[in-house]
């Protein structure tokens, strides 16, 4: 396994694309208005990863200031290039998440995008500790882990594909077990031209996330299996509300 998958993959173009591509405005608008309620008003945010920014310029749009950080330099590029072009309050770093090291200035971050769970257990550990020194005491978190093992196990895939305009898109899943980790072998298709990826995603329960969070300083105030706030269930995404605590 390779637990630095995440550089190379997110700078490749054909996967910048389809990213872009797979994520409507409606959804990112839906998203930024769960996020904007569960952090109650605070405004000073972090983003990681923010990936092309869709959470964060959204977010800034609606008077946050967000500083968004991912290893990906096209996604940031882009980021970059749209905050300029519509003079919103939002910066975007190159970083990646295991080497965080922000000032204590902000109120409230969050973590969307199934991003939790790209590193394994100790990596996770650094992450969130690093993460909760970037905020200020009360500072409240949103976490995306929509690859809990309660999530996913229940509907473990097998072989997906989508088609995006003129990319094809095709993925086989395969879990292994004595890791708790999933691995994905992928083919994008475009143009008789073909791309095979592989990646790698840490599956945690969600009684795992609640205590890395609290090993990290943080008190888990809420959980969610939905964006409209349904309970938690097995086979639904886990959202995870906390606080840093003083």
């Amino acid at each position: 396994m390779n637990t630095n998958w995440q550089k190379d993959f997110f700078n490749r173009p054909i996967v910048t694309e389809f990213w872009n591509k797979c994520t409507p405005p409606e959804q990112t608008r839906v998203e930024a208005d769960f996020l904007e309620k569960m952090l109650d008003a605070r405004t000073r945010l972090l983003d990681v990863a923010c990936g092309n920014g869709r959470h964060a310029l959204e977010l800034a749009r609606r008077g946050c200031r967000v500083t968004g950080l991912d290893i990906s330099e096209v996604f940031l590029r882009q980021a970059t290039a749209a905050a300029q072009a519509e003079k919103l309050p939002a910066e975007f770093l190159l970083c990646d998440m295991r080497e965080l090291r922000q000032p204590p200035e902000f109120n409230g971050a969050y973590c969307f995008g199934n991003a939790f769970g790209y590193f394994p257990h100790a990596d996770m550990v650094v992450f969130l500790n690093r993460l909760a020194a970037a905020l200020l005491p009360g500072g409240r978190l949103v976490v995306d882990a929509a690859s809990a093992a309660e999530s996913l196990l229940p509907r473990l895939p097998g072989r997906e594909w989508f088609e995006l305009d003129d990319i094809l898109f095709i993925e086989d899943h395969r879990y292994l077990a004595e890791e708790s980790c999933l691995e994905t072998e992928a083919i994008f298709l475009r143009d008789g031209r073909s791309e095979r990826l592989t990646w790698w995603h840490w599956i945690y329960t969600a009684a795992e996330i609640r205590r890395m969070l609290e090993g990290a300083g943080f008190k888990v105030t809420r959980c969610f299996g939905s964006l409209d706030e349904k309970p938690f269930t097995p086979g639904t995404p886990l959202l995870v509300v906390a606080e840093k605590e003083s």
